[in-house]
């Protein structure tokens, strides 16, 4: 079974749980420094033992890198680490209230 479901299964039962995950270990900036070499070692390393506690960073580093579908190596751009910050700007920007078409559109 797939290390990443295991950790869903065990530590995010609830909502509350996996947004602690994403905003206290996902959107570490730090994970972005690691190699697809890296994280392919990682992922392969978890797929032939049992997830412990020891292997939590390993875990941690699939989860915002690896996509969860095909097991792929996310590209750096599209990271959860990197993707967020990006895209801060915009949402932010489509709720400000706007006062004609123009500012909207800019948005968008």
């Amino acid at each position: 079974m797939d290390p990443t479901l295991l950790l869903w299964k065990s530590e995010g039962q609830s909502f509350f749980q996996r947004f602690g995950t994403w905003f206290n270990h996902l959107l570490d900036p730090t994970l972005l420094l690691f190699s697809d070499a890296e994280i392919q070692k990682a992922h392969d390393a978890l797929l032939e033992q049992n997830v412990k506690e020891k292997d939590k960073s390993a875990v941690i580093l699939l989860l915002s890198s690896v996509h969860a579908d095909s097991g792929a190596v996310l590209p750096l751009h599209l990271r959860p680490p990197a993707f967020f910050p990006a895209s801060v700007f915009p949402v932010l920007g489509s709720l400000v209230h706007h006062n004609g078409v123009g500012p909207a559109l800019f948005w968008q």
